[in-house]
């Protein structure tokens, strides 16, 4: 994977926002980033949010 740039401001905007927006122009690696992104997010003992479930079940029909 490419390095993102965005990723350590959306990294911090995660750690005290509970909803982000992504957005950007097709095929730019956003969703790429997401899942990069969920595989590392430390809940600290919350449930899991319901935006990565939907993510992850979308994900596994590709």
């Amino acid at each position: 994977m490419l390095k993102h740039h965005i990723e350590p401001a959306l990294r911090e905007a995660l750690a005290d926002t509970p909803v982000v927006l992504l957005n950007g122009v097709y095929q730019a690696g956003k969703s790429t980033l997401v899942e990069h992104i969920a595989e590392t997010v430390h809940l600290h003992g919350a449930k899991p949010n319901r935006s990565f479930s939907i993510f992850a079940r979308n994900q596994a029909r590709k």
